[in-house]
């Protein structure tokens, strides 16, 4: 089993919780909707065993991924 190391990097407007398993070549698991890291946990691990650098993250602004202030309002 692979360790996972999670990182944060500063965007503007938000700071991006990220997590990195295994090693080789990247593969970069972006979630849709409103889903975070956690909906890649099973798979990403599996990946990550088979030889892949697996990258997932929080979108901006939902789950471990805080927006540096209030939203902002459209329109």
């Amino acid at each position: 089993m692979n360790a996972i190391a999670v990182g944060t990097v500063k965007v503007p407007g938000a700071t991006l919780r990220h997590e990195t398993r295994g090693s080789g070549p990247v593969l970069l698991l972006i979630p849709g909707g409103a889903g975070d890291a956690g909906l890649f946990e099973g798979m990403a691990g599996l990946l990550a065993d088979a030889g892949h650098t697996v990258v997932s993250y929080d979108q901006r602004g939902l789950s471990r991924s805080p927006l540096d202030g209030p939203p902002a309002t459209s329109g």
